[in-house]
């Protein structure tokens, strides 16, 4: 939150004077919350700024001459400058949308859509992600130093049976806080991602409405004009002034493509409203499954749901293909524990992919999840195109704690936490097969018969 007696202060690297004045204008109208604004034209004077990392927030047009918004952003990020970053364009382009959340944007903007109110919206949404991504890092890093003083201690302690129990109750109370810390992580990475994809439709929708507000205005100006002829009409008389200004105004409002673009309007923004209502109930179902027993429960809906509020996390790197069996009967399951299990393994194909990108330098990869019945048993398969599992470390992958990550990105609980719950709570298998550089492909395993779970 803003301190109110504090401006926040904010570097505007712009090459455009007018483009400036504008956003001046803008943040100037948003209210709530008041700015210090540096403008900058020049990117070496901004790249000296950014280096030293002295601004709340960091707003960059995205054409900067013979550099992009892009280069300074992955500029702030080398830097390892705190401030979130917003992208702005003359024009709204998906694939520039896309270049800039997987860079590490907070938010892209087009200006032409741009008022107060979206604008507001923009800089609260990126600091508080901003502030999330730090708490969340700082406990991370807390507990995980916290578990290495731990499994120290238990080391030290094998052979002292009661103080050995004593440590073990300890580690799993850790266990348990880094439980919850892993969740708070998915929650808060997700919340944001789900945010941005909400915000593009919401946009989309609101442009529409523009349009269909001036174009009724310009329906009214001939509908009075027509209703002028049938007045002259009416009265027995020769409107043929009514009638040629009648036609004046069909030509000069563009009568022929308003009647061609207002239904498209209407379609789109119907469409938008329908994708926000999809991201909000799969939210909502993900979040609050329903009861905390067991309860019968449709696979395929859980899949569907769980990769559509991941899908800010994969989009950018990979391709999403479900072959979900629509004869596929409900399983016997702890929903809100079958939805982290499929979250977490889809985060991990995410991660390697990305991984093999940055070694490869190859492009998109693909991440495919089927479903079937075999016998008495629901099998759910994810695979995807990433590094693959190396042979040394596949006997451990569903050991507690145990992790390839980077310090910050895992905490090593993932499979083991879906190794339970699909083993000790559902009475069911989880396998792997994997080949270096190719992908991997988790297989997990339902009964049907609850009695047997």
């Amino acid at each position: 939150m803003q301190d109110k007696a504090k401006p926040l202060s904010i570097l505007l690297v712009e090459d455009d004077e007018d483009d400036y004045l504008i956003t001046s204008e803008l943040l100037e109208e948003v209210e709530g919350m008041t700015f210090e604004v540096e403008w900058i034209a020049e990117v070496e004077e901004a790249i000296h700024a950014i280096k030293e990392n002295r601004h709340d927030i960091f707003i960059f047009d995205y054409r900067l001459g013979k550099v992009t918004g892009l280069d300074l952003l992955e500029i702030a990020i080398n830097e390892q400058c705190k401030a979130p970053v917003i992208l702005l364009s003359g024009q709204g382009d998906q694939e520039v949308d896309m270049q800039a959340m997987k860079a590490g944007a907070t938010d892209y903007l087009v200006k032409g859509n741009l008022d107060a109110d979206l604008f507001g919206r923009s800089i609260r949404y990126s600091l508080e992600r901003k502030h999330s991504e730090e708490q969340i890092q700082k406990k991370n890093w807390a507990l995980e130093a916290e578990q290495g003083k731990l499994e120290s201690a238990l080391s030290e302690l094998v052979g002292t049976n009661q103080e050995l129990e004593k440590a073990y109750q300890e580690l799993k109370s850790t266990q348990a806080q880094l439980l919850q810390a892993e969740k708070m992580e998915s929650i808060g990475r997700l919340a944001a991602g789900i945010a941005h994809e909400i915000n593009t439709p919401v946009q989309f929708i609101g442009d529409n409405t523009r349009f269909l507000e001036e174009s009724i205005q310009e329906f009214d100006k001939l509908i009075i004009a027509q209703s002028r002829v049938i007045e002259e009409h009416v009265k027995g008389q020769c409107p043929t002034a009514k009638v040629k200004e009648a036609i004046s105004i069909a030509d000069e409002i563009d009568f022929d493509f308003l009647r061609k673009e207002i239904p498209q309007a209407i379609q789109q923004s119907l469409e938008g409203i329908n994708r926000v209502a999809k991201i909000v109930l799969a939210m909502k179902e993900f979040s609050h499954p329903g009861n905390d027993g067991k309860s019968l429960i449709d696979l395929n809906q859980a899949i569907r749901n769980t990769t559509i509020i991941s899908s800010n996390e994969w989009k950018y790197h990979a391709e999403m293909d479900l072959d979900l069996d629509p004869q596929l009967p409900q399983v016997h399951c702890l929903a809100g524990e079958i939805n982290q299990v499929i979250l977490n393994i889809i985060i991990n194909a995410v991660h390697a992919i990305q991984q093999k990108g940055k070694s490869e330098g190859s492009g998109r990869g693909i991440i495919k999840i089927s479903t079937r019945l075999e016998g008495d048993h629901v099998v759910l398969r994810i695979t995807d195109s990433g590094t693959g599992i190396p042979a040394h470390i596949r006997p451990k992958i569903f050991d507690l704690f145990f992790t390839t990550k980077e310090v910050g990105r895992g905490t090593g609980q993932g499979l083991a936490i879906a190794y339970s719950t699909i083993v000790d709570k559902h009475g069911g298998t989880i396998d792997f097969e994997s080949k270096t550089g190719e992908g991997t492909t988790f297989t997990i395993r339902l009964p049907l018969d609850e009695e047997s779970h």
